[in-house]
């Protein structure tokens, strides 16, 4: 069967029978829908049903029949959904949908029973700014979405939370990754599961970093047999679920075959690992110029705005405390490329030296990558930062009242 059935027939609420990897699932998908004004964006609740009814009575059919595919399964979803003794009560709040020019992020967060909350992030929805965001995960991070997610997940969750599911289907299992990756260490502590549903992986740095190191083990990437989009850029290990459709078409969430309360496993498609393998060694292959031509390019089209969020303004650069200065090299054009950016990766905290800007905290230093760039802070701090794979900013919240 497939979700839509799985919904219809399913009679036992979440007291008789524990969340599930399709609960997960049919929560992503609905996520497409725009709940605007209908959910409210805070933590006042209003129940599945109650906001289904007003959902459908606000846009009919012939409305979502212009949308995209996952918004159409989304709206028959949640006609079974307001039905459905599982699904019916569940409460709704903190609903947010965000646009601009370069990025669309849309999140809810579905209160299932008092001890357990599921955050569910949207995938790309018909708007081009989200498909120029997608273009962005392989060259850069984080995108607008991906920090819209992380700053959302630590803003909703509170202290008197206990069990936290993430989940999101394409772009937003790869939003729920990143928000649990990032989240506060109180809030990371809360979550029980995080679910991909055929969401791209991460770039090389977040990969292999200890953020994500610390979260993998809480981390299910599901992809279906014909999967493209679930294996673009660094994954950890699939589980990979059997599809009645094939090549892009096994994307769409409808298509994956569900028994009883779980996915039928499969094997990945060797088209599919092909594709996977040809597809992430170009995108390795690129070099850190060839990425900041395409990322020219993208500032070409888009605008100055694209610019600011990523350029000092006077008066704000570090090298002004007398504490920074730039490293070179001879031998390379590109310094990141360089012999001399790795020795400094690997020795300058012994000098009480540390690299400011890393690319992965991008996010936390709120400044784009500088691989160039170290400032002094002395050999105990620069020590401390390295040894933990920490900021500066970091290390300054930890020792606030010490």
């Amino acid at each position: 069967m497939n979700y839509f059935e799985y919904v219809s027939s399913s009679d036992k609420t979440f007291e008789e029978k524990t969340f599930n990897e399709v609960d997960n699932l049919v929560l992503s998908c609905l996520t497409y829908l725009d709940f605007t004004g209908i959910v409210p964006n805070k933590k006042v609740e209003v129940s599945l049903k109650t906001a289904g009814e007003i959902y459908l009575e606000t846009y009919k059919k012939r409305e979502i029949a212009k949308l995209g595919i996952a918004q159409k399964d989304a709206y028959k979803l949640l006609q079974l959904a307001i039905k459905s003794p599982r699904f019916k009560n569940i409460m709704l709040s903190n609903y947010r949908y965000i646009t601009s020019l370069d990025s669309q992020f849309s999140a809810m967060t579905f209160k299932i029973t008092k001890k357990l909350k599921f955050i569910g992030f949207e995938g790309t929805d018909e708007l081009l700014s989200g498909w120029k965001e997608d273009a962005y995960l392989s060259f850069r991070f984080p995108v607008d979405a991906q920090e819209y997610a992380i700053n959302y997940l630590n803003e909703v969750v509170s202290f008197f939370d206990s069990n936290i599911i993430l989940g999101g289907h394409s772009k937003g299992g790869n939003l729920a990754l990143v928000s649990g990756m990032y989240a506060n260490f109180l809030i990371k502590n809360k979550i029980k599961k995080i679910y991909s549903n055929d969401g791209p992986g991460l770039r090389k740095e977040e990969f292999f970093s200890k953020k994500y190191e610390k979260i993998k083990d809480k981390y299910e990437h599901i992809i279906p047999t014909h999967s493209l989009v679930g294996t673009l850029l660094y994954n950890g290990p699939y589980h990979v679920v059997k599809t009645t459709n094939k090549n892009i078409f096994a994307h769409i969430a409808a298509s994956w075959v569900i028994e009883g309360e779980s996915f039928i496993n499969a094997k990945q498609d060797k088209k599919s690992i092909q594709i996977e393998d040809k597809l992430n060694k170009y995108i390795a292959s690129l070099s850190y110029e060839d990425q900041e031509k395409i990322s020219n390019t993208y500032l070409e089209l888009y605008g100055q705005g694209y610019v600011d969020k990523y350029v000092a303004k006077p008066g704000f650069s570090e090298h002004q405390t007398g504490l920074c200065f730039d490293i070179g090299s001879r031998n390379s054009k590109v310094f990141a490329e360089s012999n001399e950016y790795k020795w400094m990766l690997e020795n300058a905290y012994k000098y009480g030296f540390i690299l400011r800007f890393p690319k992965k905290y991008e996010l936390i230093t709120g400044f784009r990558s500088e691989p160039w760039h170290y400032r002094y802070v002395g050999k105990n701090i620069a020590k401390v930062i390295h040894d933990e794979d920490i900021t500066l900013e970091e290390y300054f919240v930890r020792n606030l009242d010490k």
